[in-house]
Order: structure tokens, then sequence, then C-alpha cells
């Protein structure tokens, strides 16, 4: 369990080292996760910083549409911004979807071998 703190600083960290994209959409995704899954461990007034602190760490992409690509349109969403916004890659854990596309120009990718090849391990 990472405290609030903690896991706010190493989203920081990650977005003073990479550029992070992000979007309404997502900000507005992340907000109803974390009222609706997280809000005994994330209290309303850490969720507000953390979204305060997230939007202003990330570059804003306002994506004009978003691709039919995947089943999930929430995953469609998130596709948008990354091909909008020139993403390098898209780091995910869905294995259900996001992970079985291809996607000219951008690579998806799991957590895991992202974080290798980041940490050169």
């Amino acid at each position: 369990m990472l405290d609030t703190n903690v896991f706010v600083a190493g989203l920081l960290w990650f977005a003073r080292r990479f550029d992070v994209l992000t979007s309404e959409a997502q900000l507005a995704e992340i907000r109803r996760v974390l009222q609706t899954k997280f809000s005994k461990e994330v209290p309303h007034l850490d969720r507000a910083r953390l979204l305060a602190r997230l939007r202003k760490a990330a570059i804003m992409v306002q994506p004009r549409a978003a691709p039919n690509l995947s089943p999930d349109p929430d995953d469609n969403l998130i596709l948008a911004v990354a091909l909008e916004g020139k993403a390098d890659a898209l780091v995910t854990w869905d294995k259900a979807d996001l992970l079985k596309l291809k996607v000219k120009g951008l690579r998806i990718t799991s957590v895991k071998p992202f974080l290798k090849g980041m940490l050169g391990r």
C-alpha cells in the first residue's frame, strides 16, 4: 500500500521523466474510479489534490475524435489521446483489448516491460 503522498510523488516523478498525456475525459474517469473504488483509501480532499496535481503535471490533450479500434469505448478515448498527442507508447494493464491492438506509430505495452525498458533492467 502506498500512502497518498507517496503515490502522488511517484506519479509526479514519472511525469518529470516522460511526457504524460491525459484529457478531461480521462481525468473524469480517474475521479469516478477514485470515488467508487478507492473512497476509503483516498479521502475526498486527497482525491481533489491528486487530480489537480495530475492536471498540472500532464500534457492536456483534447482529441477531435475517438477511433473505433477497441470494443471498449473507454479504450478508444485513451487511444484518441495517445494518437492526438503523438505518444510513443501507451502503457496499460488491459490484456482483454488494448494489448491485442496493433496501431501504426504507437507502441502498446504492459507496465512490466515498459518499466524494465525504462530502468534498463
